[in-house]
């Protein structure tokens, strides 16, 4: 967009937001944004201990069903198809926790880059 149609679009819509927003983009200098690094550690912190939490909940369900008798349960580690099957079971399974540690884990991943 030329600098003097985008100006004038600026000077037409005055409300607070949109006068802030066009100054700062003629202004570069005057652009300024918190980065929010404490607040952003900090939901990092908690994303990790929740990660932490789950995944001992996963390793209780995975010996629980390691040691039972139920051939199906049994062939979990070596099956991704038993894994799935369990789903439908109606309680907590290896495949209901992995599912819920996958969406928590990829927005922890997002959020936290090495």
């Amino acid at each position: 967009m030329p600098r003097q149609h985008f100006l004038r679009v600026c000077t037409l819509v005055m409300d607070d937001y949109h006068m802030l927003a066009c100054m700062m983009a003629t202004h570069g200098e005057a652009a300024n944004f918190l980065r929010f690094d404490a607040l952003n550690i900090k939901i990092l912190l908690y994303m990790k201990a929740e990660l932490v939490h789950l995944e001992a909940e996963l390793r209780r369900i995975e010996m629980s069903e390691k040691d039972s008798a139920a051939t199906s349960e049994s062939a979990y580690p070596f099956s991704v198809y038993e894994l799935r099957k369990s789903a439908g079971s109606g309680k907590v399974t290896q495949w209901t926790k992995y599912q819920e540690i996958q969406g928590k884990l990829q927005a922890y991943s997002m959020w936290y880059q090495a």
